[in-house]
């Protein structure tokens, strides 16, 4: 995490005498003296009062956040000065806060803030914040404390930093249309307050060679590439470059003109941002990939490459020294270490590149303290601490907690021997939350966030970064409405952001906390109903999860129905599918061969399934219309289009399971009332898919997404429809397995040219 003492003062503060030894400095806010009461005539002066060790940007922004409060406080409400005095006490711990109230007088305002560092002084003072926003009276305002459940909360994006140093797949469009986006400063600083807000302290950045983007060195010069490029030649779905194809360079077009010099000055700039809202921006590698420097120097990805391995501990030291606010570096052994012959091999390849990188510079800087992250993915942990015992600072690991498919039961068993492992190592590991589920509709259901955190093994658990590996969580271009069109993602999905960032930090908040942040954004409607809506229909996707399983993010694109390489998901993949392990939900297959029907609740069948999604779909409607009896905002309109969309892609999944199941009974007892019930099921399946493609198509662009084909459930409709046809056209036979996956298309042509944004 950033160092707490590597501060700049707040700016436009009058600086006090020292008054002892413990505090520093006195603080005092003269140029914000009666501020709050300026924003608005009527409002009563206010006065922040700031002691002890807390020149820090972190508190200029929770005094900026209360200023907004308070002034948007009607008149009635605001009658009372308000004091807060901000005040250090190490013994607190990290990021740990004590809000007191000091009730001098009824008719004043005073608080105390205690934190365990700027950062603690920060949320406590964000906390305050909220409170006031959210119309608590002051009266009725509490002491009350906050300490991180867990000490790590991040965020994971696969940065898009150049056609030629692209992330692991950017073949989506939503990796095009923001390469743009993460040179744009007036992003970061909005996406970093929004973190700050949501009690995010983590932010990783997934680039499979980032360095010629970033650095400049003395033995490799003409690795450093200026400018930013996109390109206009256009992937398809059977694209998956591991490592920049040339058709991409043939067709590159500059979206910035800048020099290298510029680029380090503007990142040094943007992890500073980061570190004064508390945030520790690491860089995720996947190995070995060397977009931008492959073939110069002699630079290959061969396991025997000396210059190789020269080259990336020289980028290791480099990328630290360059950038102070840099707090790690994580890297992934493996998608394209084929060439090693065994895992001792690959770490250690590893260690001399990357972890001798960090010994340099802890060498050159002896006070730096560099996290490193290892990915457990092509490699096993005997392995990696095998080279890496030595590692001269913390040392975590980084686990996928339920595979690409965070949305699907809270208790997720496939870490299971991982921890064993962490326990022999005396390691933790950073959950990897990976989203490939939802890209556009919005999920909101705080009961599976807290029970997915609370069953982290609190021993082995360093914390987790939430993020997606098939779209880039930047800005939004596929918004139907313009004038919405670039709106961040964080900010879009606030909800969802806001839920698992504030019950890392703290998981006993409850309902009521929810429906108060509900209320607050949109008190135009009941808030108990708004809650209970959005939790039905968020609980669809967890049930579909758990029944047919899809470990790796290219297996299975919900909101199109699709498989990467392969198109439309049939029946015939939800036949030969299989439930997540240790999850209850009966294979399709099991359910037709058992002999007996089972003791009632010991399994859930494939009809459970689907009358359970079916039953989360119905609460889902029946609470969108009459949320919408109400005249509604365009944001939460907008919201409860997604709700309603969700809801019949629900009701799509439910009778597709009806369907596949029936068509299987069919096959296994060639009774053709079966058959008939499968095309039935497929009949009332389209019906929602026609209406599930009408609503997203009213919000969102068709778009291609990096784990599919093209997003655009209108184009799937006939797909849905032929699969009708087909299924009334089907004997008894059974089904069978899919080929292998395609071959990537290595030809492929420039198709449609760049996404229009």
């Amino acid at each position: 995490m950033p160092d707490p003492d590597d501060e700049q003062p707040i700016p436009h503060l009058l600086v006090c005498p020292p008054l002892s030894m413990r505090f520093a400095c006195c603080i005092i806010l003269g140029a914000l003296l009666g501020a709050l009461a300026l924003t608005r005539a009527d409002a009563a002066p206010a006065t922040i009062t700031i002691s002890g060790d807390a020149q820090s940007p972190r508190v200029a922004f929770a005094v900026s956040e209360l200023k907004k409060a308070w002034a948007a406080l009607p008149p009635a409400s605001a009658t009372a000065p308000l004091t807060v005095s901000f005040t250090l006490d190490p013994k607190l711990g990290a990021e740990a806060f004590r809000l007191a109230v000091n009730p001098t007088a009824a008719s004043s305002a005073q608080f105390t803030l205690v934190g365990g560092d700027t950062v603690g002084l920060m949320y406590g003072g964000l906390r305050l914040a909220e409170l006031i926003a959210q119309g608590r009276p002051i009266a009725r305002i509490r002491t009350e404390s906050g300490s991180p459940y867990l000490a790590i909360r991040g965020l994971k994006m696969n940065i898009p930093l150049d056609a030629r140093t692209p992330s692991y797949d950017d073949t989506g469009d939503s990796a095009l249309w923001n390469i743009e986006t993460v040179w744009d400063l007036t992003f970061w600083e909005a996406y970093f307050d929004e973190m700050a807000r949501h009690r995010y302290n983590a932010l990783t950045l997934w680039n499979p060679h980032p360095f010629p983007s970033l650095l400049k060195l003395k033995n490799y010069p003409d690795v450093a590439l200026d400018d930013v490029c996109t390109t206009t030649y256009r992937y398809d779905h059977r694209d998956h470059p591991r490592g920049v194809a040339p058709e991409v360079l043939a067709n590159l077009v500059v979206l910035k003109k800048i020099g290298i010099d510029e680029k380090i000055a503007f990142w040094r700039n943007v992890m500073a941002r980061a570190r004064d809202r508390g945030i520790a921006i690491h860089f995720i590698t996947w190995n070995v990939l060397l977009d931008g420097a492959y073939g110069k120097y002699g630079i290959t990805d061969a396991a025997d490459n000396p210059t190789t391995v020269d080259y990336l501990r020289a980028c290791t030291r480099e990328v630290f020294l360059t950038y102070p606010d840099l707090a790690g570096i994580g890297i992934t052994a493996g998608e394209n270490m084929t060439q090693f012959p065994n895992p001792e091999s690959k770490e250690k390849w590893l260690w001399e590149t990357y972890g001798l990188g960090v010994k340099d510079v802890v060498a050159a800087q002896p006070d730096r303290q560099v996290r490193f992250i290892h990915r457990d993915w092509q490699t096993g942990l005997d392995s990696v601490m095998k080279y890496f015992a030595p590692y001269p600072g913390p040392f975590d690991i980084s686990f996928k907690y339920a595979g690409a498919r965070m949305f699907t039961m809270p208790d997720a068993v496939i870490g299971d021997a991982l921890v064993k492992d962490l326990e022999k190592h005396g390691l933790k590991t950073w959950w990897n939350l990976r989203n490939d589920d939802l890209y556009t509709l919005r999920w909101g259901d705080p009961d599976f966030a807290r029970a997915m955190i609370r069953n982290f093994p609190r021993e082995q658990t360093a914390g987790f970064h939430l993020g997606s590996d098939g779209y880039v969580w930047a800005r939004n271009f596929a918004l139907v409405d313009e004038k919405q069109r670039g709106q961040l993602e964080i900010s879009r999905h606030w909800y969802n952001f806001m839920m698992w960032g504030r019950l890392g930090y703290d998981p006993s908040l409850d309902r009521h906390f929810f429906e108060t942040a509900l209320r607050t954004r949109h008190p135009e409607v009941p808030a108990d109903l708004l809650y209970d809506t959005w939790a039905a229909t968020s609980r669809i996707m967890p049930q579909i999860n758990r029944f047919f399983y899809k470990k790796g993010d290219w297996m299975f694109t919900p909101e199109a129905c699709q498989w990467k390489n392969e198109g439309f998901l049939t029946v015939d993949d939800f036949i030969l599918g299989e439930p997540m392990p240790g999850a209850r939900e009966l294979s399709i297959p099991a359910f037709v061969r058992r002999p007996g029907p089972g003791a009632p609740g010991t399994v859930v069948t494939p009809f459970d399934v689907a009358d359970n999604i079916e039953r989360f779909a119905a609460a889902g409607m029946d609470g969108a219309a009459r949320l919408r009896r109400t005249p509604l905002s365009p944001e939460l309109a907008s919201v409860v289009t997604d709700i309603e969309s969700m809801a019949w892609l629900g009701r799509y999944y439910a009778d597709k399971i009806r369907a596949a199941t029936r068509l299987a009974e069919f096959r296994h007892q060639r009774d053709p009332a079966r058959h008939a019930e499968a095309v039935a099921a497929l009949e009332n399946a389209a019906t929602s898919w026609r209406h599930y493609a009408t609503l997203t198509g009213s919000q969102y662009r068709p778009q291609v997404v990096a784990r599919g084909w093209e997003l655009n459930p209108v184009a799937i409709l006939q797909d849905v429809e032929k699969e009708i046809r087909t299924v009334r056209a089907m004997t008894w036979e059974p089904a069978q397995r899919r080929p292998q996956p395609l071959e990537r298309n290595s030809k492929n042509t420039l198709g449609r040219g760049l996404p229009s944004k």
